[in-house]
């Protein structure tokens, strides 16, 4: 066996042997460059192309982001427009009777006829910051003349709220009779 060998060794001079070794890593260079480096070039661009979508995705989040702190931004404005417009039109508690006059003279204005026209004793507070007050009015008259006077209400600075209202017709005639429970928003910091 060794004489084999050794024949063999001195058939393959070392040159040649130098040169199959060279040959092999130039084939398997190739191998590699032509079989493994296009799918690993390709895998390198979609990981860029990925960390540019990464990148569109959080520039569009931030997008929504910043849509979503502008509209809560404007609610927030439209949320104090109404809370301004709704303490302006609460009345002060010196000036409560001054509804009642308010309402006797929209009555006189709208030939509606005043049976009884008066404050209830009962007020109810509303979370603490607001007090209801209640106002009585027993009144007659047409049902046109009846939403004439509804539209003045309605037209008032303050807020008057109808919490009840009843129509009886009591007669044949096109009188009707009217009990309505008119509430009125006052400020507690007011009372």
């Amino acid at each position: 066996m060794k004489k084999a060998l050794s024949k063999l060794f001195d058939a393959v001079n070392i040159k040649w042997f130098l040169f199959g070794i060279l040959a092999y890593t130039l084939i398997l260079a190739t191998i590699i460059y032509g079989f493994i480096m296009p799918p690993l070039n390709q895998y390198n661009i979609r990981t860029s192309n990925q960390d540019g979508i990464n990148d569109m995705y959080i520039n569009l989040i931030s997008l929504d982001i910043y849509a979503a702190i502008d509209s809560i931004n404007s609610q927030i404005m439209d949320l104090e427009k109404i809370e301004s417009n709704f303490k302006q039109r609460l009345i002060a508690a010196n000036e409560f009777n001054s509804i009642i006059q308010a309402i006797d003279q929209s009555c006189n204005q709208t030939k509606i006829k005043i049976r009884k026209l008066g404050p209830i004793d009962n007020p109810k507070t509303i979370s603490n910051k607001f007090t209801k007050k209640f106002i009585k009015a027993d009144l007659s008259g047409t049902f046109s003349n009846f939403l004439n006077l509804l539209l003045n209400m309605e037209n008032y600075s303050e807020w008057l709220l109808i919490e009840k209202l009843i129509i009886n017709n009591d007669s044949d005639s096109e009188l009707l009779n009217y009990n309505l429970v008119i509430s009125v928003i006052l400020e507690n910091s007011t009372l």
